[in-house]
């Protein structure tokens, strides 16, 4: 081999050794993000599911922190004895707003409830959930066969749909 290209290679072995030894200093001086533990579901769990063991139900997922969800559940002692207020998909993340008091929906001093049984077209095809506000009218017929129609109630929150 010549005297030339020996060298050449020397120095090239040598530059790739240095930046081999730049390149291990700089990753060892970056530290692992830090994380944030998000409870996440470990089956489907169903809108009015009770929550009696969180343990069964749920498990810890962690995030980089700044982007963990909004709003999110990070401790199994939140979520024991509460009943999800919606649905949460297997891997889903649970949030407060999947929430509700121990019994479900708590009814305030002064609060009524009322049950009225509806079919899918009723509910207006799905769009009416838990927590939406909704105003009952009530649409008959006269005598004369006119349709007449009064607001019932206006405003009400609806605590869960009752299909049949």
């Amino acid at each position: 081999m010549k005297p030339k290209t020996l060298v050449l290679m020397v120095v090239a072995v040598g530059f790739g050794l240095v930046a081999a030894w730049l390149t291990s200093r700089i990753g060892a001086g970056s530290a692992t993000p830090e994380q944030v533990q998000v409870m996440v579901a470990r089956k489907d769990l169903p809108q009015g599911y009770p929550i009696k063991n969180p343990v069964e139900d749920f498990e810890p997922k962690a995030f980089i922190k700044g982007n963990e969800p909004p709003k999110h559940v990070n401790d199994l002692e939140k979520l024991k004895g509460k009943v999800l207020s919606r649905s949460v998909a297997q891997g889903s993340h649970v949030t407060e707003d999947h929430l509700t008091g121990t019994s479900g929906p708590e009814l305030k001093p002064g609060m009524r409830a009322y049950a009225m049984r509806v079919d899918q077209e009723k509910v207006v095809g799905g769009f009416v959930l838990p927590n939406s506000k909704v105003d009952v009218i009530l649409t008959e017929r006269d005598s004369e066969g006119k349709p007449h129609a009064r607001t019932l109630l206006q405003s009400e929150l609806v605590l869960a749909p009752i299909t049949s």
